[in-house]
């Protein structure tokens, strides 16, 4: 057996099909991301320098930042995943939320022999074609032992989830590549590519020897992460969505997505492929498994990857026979390999590509904990459970039920801005016979008013939330 390196809530899918190397040393993170080539750069190249390590100042509730390729320059989205409209120019609505992928053919493919990897012959076929080996080149990353400025070429992969919306983790379009070895800088300092370049349905070293005279060939126009990955990149949100430079999909074909899927493990079957780098150069290989965990963000799975296999698509088959991508591939570790999981944000987000989905607006409650009692006072975590930033305000004294519920009498408040999913910690104090706490935000002309009662010294209390 090959080297083994490095589910849920709402069940949603999105179903709309379109009929038309030598390795190095693995990163010490964990990452599958491969180094192909290293070149000595005669000079540091102003013009493409990627001046992203320097913050923007961002609004509240902004949850997607972008970054042009052409231009260098940031940019940021406040993204609803309950209501939105679409990207592109308009397509038929589908609100069933089940997006098959237009694909040239049938979107059932057929499982490999469990926990083997088997090269893909046939890498132009439709169900393969929308999968792409990616070259990411970094440029301007200084080599300390040659005491130069070097370029750095990269290989992952990625897969369409639209005629020009391309998918990878998000560690293959925003990481630090001076984090170890030559270029260790001892400096947290992630960066985007310079370019990224797609070859999709890649079989050989020939096709991408052609360049961009490749066939199936696309560059990176937009690079679109979760501003929680971009503040700071963990494992939860290694995702990323890619506008391309053209509609290749209409040539190529893309993969129907389901969201949430597998909310208990119960060893379901799993499969994937990408471009591995311990195979030959721009070969396809594909590998089955199943599922060993299912979190909240993740999925754990028995599947065999190695590096250059970051951001391959993993795939799910529903009873029908039909096909799915349920995650994206991202890590290896010792006893398992993991991906992202397709949430509800990361499936409606990229559904924004295609379609339009104008449903009333949701809004996500804040989650009040108690983290301990000190005399008659409490220590209360206040967590922001979505992918926005929320500037949060609290009340610093207990005040009663009607009062905390309504929002009203309320004279001891504060401020404080939670990032996405970050959870801060806040003292109330005691305030006579008042037995209540209170938190809120404003979002889209609302007040959502998260209050509790009924707090014990069992760490437990009784939740509500009002919206105003």
């Amino acid at each position: 057996m090959g080297k083994i390196i490095g589910l849920c809530l709402l069940m949603i899918i999105s179903s709309v099909s379109y009929s038309v190397e030598n390795s190095t040393p693995e990163k010490d993170d964990n990452s599958q991301l491969d180094l192909i080539s290293e070149e000595v750069q005669t000079s540091y190249i102003d013009d493409n320098l990627n001046n992203t390590s320097a913050r923007i100042t961002l609004p509240d509730n902004v949850n997607i930042i972008n970054y042009s390729l052409a231009n260098k320059r940031l940019g940021y989205e406040i993204f609803d995943e309950n209501h939105y409209t679409q990207k592109a120019e308009t397509v038929s609505i589908d609100t069933t939320l089940k997006e098959d992928g237009h694909l040239l053919d049938s979107n059932q493919y057929e499982l490999a022999a469990a926990n083997t990897r088997t090269q893909i012959t046939n890498a132009k076929s439709s169900k393969y074609l929308p999968t792409a080996k990616m070259i990411m080149t970094f440029k301007n990353v200084y080599n300390k032992r040659k005491k130069s400025y070097v370029t750095l070429r990269y290989s992952g992969t990625g897969f369409l989830e639209g005629k020009n919306i391309a998918v990878t983790a998000g560690h293959c379009c925003y990481c630090d590549v001076t984090d170890s070895g030559d270029y260790q800088d001892n400096i947290s300092n992630p960066r985007f590519p310079d370019s990224i370049e797609f070859y999709f349905g890649c079989d050989n070293a020939t096709d991408i020897n052609q360049e961009s005279s490749y066939k199936y060939y696309a560059e990176a126009k937009v690079i679109n992460i979760e501003y929680s990955y971009y503040d700071h990149p963990t494992t939860e949100h290694d995702w990323g969505a890619i506008l391309l430079d053209r509609n290749i999909g209409y040539s190529t074909g893309w993969y129907g997505k389901i969201g949430n899927w597998a909310s208990e493990c119960n060893n379901q079957p799993v499969y994937s492929w990408g471009y591995p780098a311990d195979k030959p150069y721009g070969t396809l290989w594909k590998t089955s498994g199943t599922l060993v965990d299912s979190l909240k963000y993740k999925y754990n799975y028995n599947l065999e990857t190695y590096n250059g296999q970051s951001g391959s698509p993993i795939f799910m088959e529903d009873s029908s026979g039909n096909s799915y991508v349920c995650g994206i591939h991202t890590r290896g570790e010792t006893n398992f390999n993991s991906g992202t999981k397709i949430t509800t944000f990361i499936f409606h987000y990229l559904n924004s590509f295609v379609t339009t989905d104008l449903r009333d607006y949701t809004y996500e409650a804040l989650d009040l904990s108690i983290k301990t009692k000190v005399g008659l006072d409490w220590s209360i975590n206040i967590t922001n459970n979505s992918s926005h930033i929320r500037e949060v305000t609290y009340n610093t004294k207990m005040c009663f039920y009607s009062d905390a519920q309504n929002w009203s009498n309320l004279k001891d408040t504060k401020i404080i801005t939670l990032k996405p999913y970050q959870t801060k910690n806040v003292m109330i104090y005691s305030n006579w016979f008042a037995t209540s706490i209170t938190a809120c935000y404003y979002y889209n002309g609302h007040q959502v008013i998260t209050y509790a009662d009924n707090l014990n010294g069992n760490k437990t209390l009784s939740q509500h939330t009002n919206i105003k």
